[in-house]
């Protein structure tokens, strides 16, 4: 006779109804949340570390931070990865000198990014002492 599956919430065998999430059985009502111990739908939950999480506790405790406004990234939501492994949501990844939106060609100084016109702009560079353009 084979042995009884394990609740991978509680590690009592498994006899009647239960869950199948992240690659393992659970009693449908030890499939909580790691964080907050809320019920989760399989379908409805974020692994992380092998444990489930619901998305409000996921957010708070591992999600990703915009450089800018200190935000989470929501799983799969697309953002911009600059210097240093920082990343930004794409509406905060603006010039903050005009606040115009950034894409590929940003410049960036003093932790601080912008558009070339304003970048060139900037009172520090160096500039030509001929046409006076930013070095």
């Amino acid at each position: 006779m084979a042995a009884a599956e394990r609740c991978a919430g509680c590690g009592g065998a498994i006899r009647g109804e239960y869950v199948r999430a992240l690659g393992r059985a659970w009693h449908p009502d030890h499939l909580v949340c790691a964080g907050c111990r809320a019920p989760l739908a399989a379908a409805r939950m974020i692994e992380h570390a092998r444990e489930p999480w619901c998305e409000r506790c996921w957010m708070a405790k591992h999600a990703r931070r915009c450089a800018a406004c200190a935000g989470p990234i929501a799983p799969g939501e697309k953002y911009a990865g600059v210097s240093g492994g920082r990343a930004l949501h794409h509406r905060c990844f603006r010039c903050a000198s005009c606040g115009a939106a950034l894409a590929a060609g940003y410049f960036e100084h003093g932790g601080q990014f912008y558009c070339e016109r304003d970048y060139k702009r900037l009172d520090h560079l160096a500039k030509c002492a001929g046409c006076g353009e930013a070095l």
